[in-house]
C-alpha cells in the first residue's frame, strides 16, 4: 500500500525498477503535493553484485555464490546466467557463501553467473516531510542497459506511519499454535514473516474501510491479535487449514466473524485515535467509540 513517512522526520523510500536488469546510475527529487522540489538526495544502487562459485540445476533451492556480503534475506535479486537468461530470485536464508530460495530456480546456471542486487533507495529527510499531506512524489531517473527510464513512488506525509509489520512469527505461534502448521517454520524465523506483513497492510486497508485513518492511531499495540486473527482467516480463504468436523465454507464464516469483533475490539479499545492530528489525543478523543454494525449472514 501507499508509502507513509513521519511528520518532520522522513525516512527511507525504496523503489524495485520493474525492467529486468541493473541500474548502472540514478538520481531521485522529492516533490511536494503541489510539485514544488523539497530536496534531491542520494540514491544507493543496492550493492550486491557477484557470482555465483558453482552451477546450480533447474529445480535447485540453494546457491552458491563468491560473496554474500550485503545479501538480505526476504530480498529479490536479479541472476543472469551466462547465455544470457535472467530470472528473478527471492532469498529464505544465508549461512556462509550459501543462499537458500523461497523458490526453486527455473533454469540452470553455470558457474559465473551473476547475481545481482537492483533495489534503488533513498532517504527522504525532515525536510522534506515539513507538512501532514497526502500525495508527495519521489521522482526517480535511472539507466538500465544505456535506457534511461522515469518513475514516481507516491508517499504521504502522516504523524504515525502504519507499521510494515505487527506482531512476529513467534507471536503468532503462541497465539494460534493449533492453527499454524510447523511446515510453515523455518528459513530464520522467516515462516510467518511474510503472512504477517501482508496481513499488517489489510488490516490497515480494513481499517480505511471502517471510515478511520489509521495513521491517525498513536500507538499499535491493540491491533497485535487482529493480524494474527487475519492470517488465519487468509489461511481459511485458502483451503489451507480446516479443522476435523468443520466444514469449508463454516469454518471460513466462523473465521470472518472472529476476525471482525477483534478489528472492532482493537479499534474501540485502544483509545489513542487522534482525531484531529495535534500530536496527543485528548480526553474527548480517548472517549471516542467507533460505531460498528456487523451484518452476520
Amino acid at each position: 500500500m501507499l508509502l507513509q513517512l513521519a511528520l518532520d522526520v522522513g525516512g527511507s523510500i525504496v523503489f524495485e525498477p520493474p525492467e529486468i536488469g541493473r541500474p548502472s546510475a540514478a538520481t531521485v527529487s522529492i516533490h511536494s503535493p503541489a510539485g514544488t522540489q523539497l530536496t534531491a538526495p542520494s540514491v544507493t544502487i543496492d550493492p550486491v553484485n557477484t557470482t555465483l562459485s558453482s552451477a546450480a540445476s533447474a529445480g535447485a533451492t540453494t546457491l552458491s555464490v563468491a560473496s554474500a556480503s550485503n545479501i538480505a534475506a526476504r530480498r529479490r535479486y536479479l541472476v543472469i546466467d551466462s547465455d544470457g537468461e535472467r530470472e528473478w530470485v527471492r532469498v529464505r536464508s544465508i549461512s556462509g557463501t550459501t543462499v537458500t530460495l523461497f523458490d526453486p530456480i527455473e533454469n540452470a546456471l553455470s558457474s559465473g553467473s551473476t547475481f545481482q542486487g537492483c533495489r534503488l533507495t533513498a532517504t527522504a529527510a525532515a525536510a522534506a516531510c515539513p507538512v501532514l499531506d497526502e500525495g508527495y512524489e519521489a521522482r526517480w531517473v535511472y539507466t538500465i542497459g544505456s535506457v534511461e527510464s522515469k518513475a514516481q513512488t507516491r508517499f504521504d506525509v502522516v504523524r504515525s506511519p502504519w507499521p510494515t509489520v505487527i506482531g512476529s512469527s513467534e507471536g503468532l505461534k503462541t497465539y494460534a499454535r493449533h492453527l499454524v502448521s510447523p511446515a510453515r517454520e523455518g528459513g530464520q524465523g522467516l515462516g510467518w514473516l511474510d503472512d504477517i506483513e501482508k496481513a499488517t497492510q489489510m488490516v490497515r486497508r480494513d481499517i480505511m474501510v471502517r471510515g478511520l485513518d489509521p495513521s491517525r492511531f498513536r500507538s499499535f499495540e491493540a491491533f497485535e491479535d487482529v493480524v494474527y486473527e487475519k492470517v488465519i482467516l487468509r489461511l481459511a480463504e485458502s483451503g489451507d487449514v480446516v479443522p476435523r468436523d468443520w466444514t469449508g465454507d463454516t469454518w471460513l464464516q466462523e473465521r470472518r466473524n472472529i476476525y471482525d469483533a477483534a478489528l472492532s475490539t482493537a479499534m474501540q479499545v485502544t483509545k489513542s485515535y487522534d482525531e484531529n492530528q495535534d500530536g496527543v489525543t485528548n480526553s474527548s478523543e480517548r472517549a471516542r467509540r467507533v460505531d460498528v454494525v456487523q451484518i452476520l449472514l
